[in-house]
């Protein structure tokens, strides 16, 4: 199996330097990457925008030394291996580096063995960090359930025969204090299968003066089955006479728990919903569990973000007040829930419900913070559209004619729905045409422009008739398509009652989903709502004018 790469970085101030120790690591280990600056602040911005397994610094740098580049490392990456690799060696700057959380100190010297050493010493940190990750994956769980187990023992004289056993093994087998057992009786107390394993164990031990082990089936008086464990210790009296003692360590329950935390694992590691576990006991609250769906949302494999505090999902639009409600949660040990505009890997925004809940042991002691997170994006673009579109149905009321308000209708549809390519269309006088009135710049550049559409032979004609509306994967599919070499493929086709229709295109097939259509309607129904009132008011002058 190919072994993981080692990416490193090494901020140095004398460039040539740096370049020679790059050639010479990457010999001497072909897995390393070596990112080279010459600067501690440029060192700090890498970290934040590329995963890397360990730092190697030069001291004596401007502007920021390597000690204080430790610490600002230190503040946000606590586990990070840190390797201060300098010229300046003294008591006092190993001392200080000692202080500051050091990984490793190596002073510079002449030759090409430096660069051997200094190998050596990123294999023994990245290895040791990558080991405690790995311990930390597997430990969260156990650190919840931790067991209190029933042990006990034995001591077997070879030459009498003769079993003296302990109160603990006394009650795991449901013994009195004056019952005796012979070896023979001893052994029929386990498994039938696995009887002849427990013969072949203690004969070992007695003939080879060997510590010997087994795992077996203890059948206890009262009927019940449990695994032991059992250790046989093979010793001598000063009367030369051989005796076996031997522990013996019920696991039953340890297995059962060990069986029922793999499940937990599996159902934690194949949920659909993204799970994290944070340590409160290490600075900063770090991850040390995320989930296969963390990843598939976030964009960010375990091995980018165990180590880190989560705050690496936020970005510029993430709201302040709502973060630091999270922050004084998690000081508080208070279980919240907060709706957050995270970031993923590539960069893409999205929105994040969050829950933190602290987990405590059996003890109370805080161990792990719970993070379950779910991606409301689609929720909170349709809040947004909503408000929008209601925003901009307050414009409807004050139009005057029905071309006013075709204008608005597709400006609306465009800016606040996205139908960014979509054209109204008016029934003629005699119900036969619908004639374009109002359309967006989009439709003459993606579809080269509209016309008439018959009532009696449209799929827009059809939508207008039967008052419902229609989201079409291929109008080319469509029987009652009207144009055969339309340069759009999907569309929206929303009725505004005995008014017209409202058509949105794009060149995407299936580009418009049941959320196009639910908000569609909602815009249609203000449209003719304006355009009933349009309609009253005309009715009304020419009442007044015929009277008249």
């Amino acid at each position: 199996m190919e072994q993981a790469r080692i990416r490193i970085l090494h901020v140095d101030d004398e460039p040539d330097f740096a370049d020679l120790a790059k050639t010479f690591l990457e010999r001497h280990n072909s897995r390393f990457e070596i990112t080279i600056t010459d600067n501690a602040a440029d060192g700090l911005e890498l970290l934040n925008t590329q995963p890397l397994d360990c730092v190697v610094s030069d001291y004596n740098m401007p502007g920021m030394d390597g000690l204080e580049f430790l610490q600002a490392v230190r503040e946000t990456y606590p586990d990070l291996p840190f390797i201060l690799f300098t010229g300046k060696g003294s008591e006092a700057v190993a001392s200080e580096a000692i202080a500051a959380d050091v990984t490793d100190y190596l002073q510079k010297r002449g030759g090409t063995e430096q660069y051997e050493l200094l190998t050596n010493r990123i294999e023994n940190a990245v290895r040791a960090q990558r080991e405690t990750k790995r311990a930390d994956r597997q430990d969260h769980l156990m650190r919840l359930t931790e067991f209190a187990s029933d042990t006990g023992g034995f001591e077997l004289n070879m030459d009498s025969g003769k079993i003296y056993l302990t109160d603990g093994t006394r009650r795991l087998v449901g013994l009195s204090d004056d019952d005796t057992l012979s070896l023979e009786e001893a052994i029929e107390l386990y498994h039938p299968d696995d009887q002849a394993d427990v013969r072949r164990t203690v004969d070992r031990a007695a003939g080879t003066g060997e510590q010997t082990h087994g795992s077996w089936r203890l059948q206890a008086l009262d009927g019940t089955e449990r695994r032991m464990n059992v250790t046989i210790t093979p010793s001598t009296t000063s009367e030369d006479t051989t005796v076996l003692r031997g522990s013996i360590h019920d696991v039953t329950d340890r297995e059962e728990r060990q069986r029922e935390l793999r499940l937990l694992q599996q159902a934690i590691d194949d949920a659909n919903v993204p799970i994290t576990l944070a340590d409160p006991s290490k600075k900063d609250d770090p991850l040390v569990y995320v989930n296969g769906a963390f990843e598939e949302v976030t964009g960010y494999s375990p091995e980018e973000t165990l180590g880190r505090n989560c705050r690496f999902l936020q970005g510029e639009g993430t709201e302040p007040g709502k973060v630091v409600a999270l922050r004084e949660a998690i000081e508080n040990e208070e279980s919240i829930s907060v709706e957050l505009r995270n970031y993923r890997k590539d960069g893409s925004e999205f929105w994040n419900h969050l829950t933190v809940t602290p987990i405590y042991d059996d003890n109370g002691q805080l161990v792990r913070y719970l993070g379950t997170q779910r991606d409301i994006t689609v929720q909170k673009i349709r809040e947004r559209r909503l408000t929008e579109l209601n925003r901009a149905a307050q414009a409807l009321p004050t139009a005057e004619t029905r071309q006013e308000i075709a204008e608005l209708g597709v400006e609306a549809a465009s800016d606040v729905l996205d139908l960014q390519a979509n054209a109204i269309h008016f029934s003629d006088a005699d119900d036969t045409q619908l004639i374009p009135v109002a359309y967006t710049d989009k439709v003459m550049s993606l579809a080269g422009g509209t016309t008439s559409l018959p009532v009696a032979d449209s799929i827009a004609g059809r939508v207008y008739q039967r008052g419902e509306p229609q989201a079409i994967e291929d109008v080319r599919q469509d029987p009652d398509v009207h144009d055969q070499d339309t340069n759009l493929t999907s569309y929206l086709y929303l009725p505004l009652a005995d008014h017209g229709v409202l058509i949105a295109g794009d060149r995407e097939q299936a580009a418009f989903d049941q959320q196009d259509v639910t908000l569609g309607e909602l815009l249609a129904g203000d449209l003719i709502a304006a355009l009933d009132r349009v309609g009253r008011k005309q009715q009304i002058r020419e009442l007044t004018s015929s009277s008249a």
